[in-house]
């Protein structure tokens, strides 16, 4: 049996190697004063560090276990643990994810590079500053640097919920949620780039189809400091209305399972899913939330939520948390916004009112400056 399993590991191994395409990027790592010239791994895209060199960095050694499908790094007093083809890590007992999967190449463990390096930042509560070609890991970021923060620019992520082969949420009259919220995040960034103290990027300006692990993909490789994901809610309920925030967690109730249902049903459009069906994902991101950044999404989506009912026509509903799979593996505060129920009648009418989409775009930006400027107070 033992023999079976090592044939079949190697065959997956030798399949991986021959699926992925594989390039080199010169990279400078600058730890504690020395400087490492290094040669990264550029798979499909993304950047990649093998065990060997992590191990050379952090003055440690690897151990691999092919049968188990794991390999051990003991490197800056910590033992870090990656099971091969899987996005996970485990530190001294703590479970992380990496988004992307380990990959095994020439008997190589590689694994995601910044990815890996930000939670190295969140372990060791160490500074880490990425640049096109250099990776500074202590004594570079704001706090420790002539800049105040204030003087940095908040870059934020706008992501307009679905998009092209996916409609979203439909109202009888055939109003679709992703034409809405698309034009809602384009007022948003409208406003929020009049300040200089933001830097706006948008995951989508058109009708384009976006996978949803593409989403926080671009928010982590742009180093975003907040993450919006836009949207209209849906029910086979017509009465069913009102605006209300959502972060990412296991589902409070019902009513929110639905919420979550309805938006991950894009999952199954994308060429490869990562699941088969949608009974599957609040097991699977149970397993997958970024707890550190649980206590300051909450906070955001409650400044966005009072807000919202401050200023807006729509019923407030209230903060509530879901297992969004948009909102997975995001390095920084991410909430999902459910602007109103496109299903129900008087929601459709005011969400296709240019004025009241204006309004909807004004509170955003209110809660997410309101926001900014706690975090610059506790950052002090």
């Amino acid at each position: 049996m033992h023999l079976k399993n090592l044939l079949l590991l190697q065959l997956l191994l030798f399949l991986g190697f021959c699926a992925s395409q594989v390039a080199a990027k010169p990279v400078t790592i600058i730890s504690h004063s020395q400087s490492h010239n290094l040669e990264l791994a550029t798979i499909e895209g993304y950047l990649y560090i093998s065990t060997d060199q992590l191990a050379i960095l952090g003055e440690g050694q690897r151990v691999t276990s092919y049968l188990k499908r794991k390999e051990t790094l003991k490197a800056w007093n910590r033992s870090f643990v990656f099971t091969i083809f899987s996005p996970y890590m485990s530190c001294e007992g703590q479970n992380y994810n990496l988004i992307l999967p380990a990959k095994y190449q020439n008997n190589q463990l590689l694994v995601p590079f910044e990815s890996f390096f930000h939670i190295y930042s969140i372990i060791f509560d160490e500074d880490v500053r990425f640049t096109s070609d250099t990776l500074y890991l202590k004594g570079f970021s704001n706090r420790s640097s002539n800049t105040e923060p204030e003087q940095r620019p908040f870059k934020i992520v706008i992501d307009p919920g679905h998009g092209g082969k996916d409609p979203g949420a439909i109202s009888k009259n055939g109003t679709h949620e992703k034409t809405v919220v698309l034009s809602i995040a384009l007022k948003l960034s409208e406003l929020l780039e009049t300040n200089p103290n933001w830097e706006v990027i948008l995951t989508r300006s058109e009708d384009l189809f976006l996978p949803l692990s593409r989403r926080t993909q671009i928010a982590n490789e742009q180093h975003a400091d907040l993450f919006i994901s836009i949207h209209c809610n849906g029910s086979k309920n017509q009465e069913a209305r009102g605006s209300e925030c959502f972060y990412l967690s296991p589902a409070e109730n019902d009513q929110a399972r639905a919420a979550a249902a309805l938006e991950n049903a894009s999952l199954l459009l994308e060429e490869n899913p990562p699941i088969s069906s949608l009974d599957e994902i609040e097991f699977i991101l149970a397993d997958m939330l970024q707890n550190e950044y649980l206590r300051e999404s909450s906070r955001l989506a409650v400044l966005i939520q009072n807000e919202f009912k401050n200023n807006l026509a729509f019923p407030s509903r209230k903060v509530s948390y879901a297992p969004f799979y948009v909102l997975n593996g995001a390095f920084m505060p991410a909430v999902l916004v459910e602007t109103a129920f496109i299903t129900n009648d008087e929601d459709e009418d005011l969400l296709l009112n240019e004025e009241v989409q204006k309004d909807i775009a004004l509170s955003l930006k209110n809660g997410i400056e309101e926001f900014r400027v706690e975090f610059l107070e506790n950052s002090r």
